[in-house]
């Protein structure tokens, strides 16, 4: 594990140091909206449950997007949606065993699990292994960028993404380690109104609009 996390593993239960706030902060501007990974790697990290609520109402929405929206099967010709004959009932609940499955390690048999829901294996595995795969993709990228803001591993796109989400440019090469604070410095400088990302949008890099 890495520095920064074996610190912020007692996050709720000490106060943080403002190195790793501004990290968690600058980890969270380059993170692609549309997921709660702060709160996804912070629950994981520091075995918090104050975000359980957010956490579960994402991961429901997500999973009934997923399961309801139709999609062209790999050499097929009509769109179904993945996992037919959904229902929130039984949705909800292999949402929750991959939430678990994500955050803590453990999950529940499948077979007698997907009985006691009264509902197939394959629609079961299907919602489950889905909130399970798109947890920890939230969790890996937001434990990267956290890495990254602490100074243990270098990544050109996110101080790219960083750049761009602060509207700035630059003409001449600078030093690497010294690039996040020189944009950070421009960025608070510059007063101009700007209209942020919300956390709901899905905005990839090129589509944030941070103002003219």
């Amino acid at each position: 594990m890495s520095r920064i996390l074996e610190r912020l593993a007692t996050f709720g239960t000490r106060s943080a140091s403002d190195s790793d706030i501004e990290a968690l902060g600058l980890a969270s501007m380059v993170t692609l909206r549309g997921a709660p990974a702060a709160e996804l790697a912070l629950t994981k990290i520091a075995s918090l449950d104050c975000y359980a609520a957010e956490i579960t109402a994402w991961a429901r929405a997500l999973a009934a997007r997923y399961a309801l929206t139709p999609r062209l099967p790999l050499g097929g010709k009509r769109r179904r949606p993945p996992v037919e004959g959904y229902w929130a009932e039984w949705g909800h609940k292999a949402v929750t065993d991959g939430l678990t499955m994500a955050l803590l390690g453990t999950a529940p048999p499948i077979i007698p699990r997907a009985r006691e829901l009264g509902v197939g294996t394959i629609p079961y595995l299907r919602i489950r292994d889905f909130t399970y795969a798109a947890v920890c993709n939230a969790i890996e990228q937001y434990e990267h960028a956290l890495r990254w803001a602490a100074g243990e591993v270098y990544d050109a796109e996110l101080s790219t993404r960083l750049a761009d989400y602060c509207d700035l440019k630059w003409d001449k090469p600078r030093p690497w380690g010294r690039l996040e604070k020189w944009i950070l410095r421009k960025w608070s400088s510059d007063r101009r109104p700007r209209t942020f990302p919300t956390r709901d949008a899905e905005l990839s890099p090129e589509s944030y609009d941070v103002g003219a």
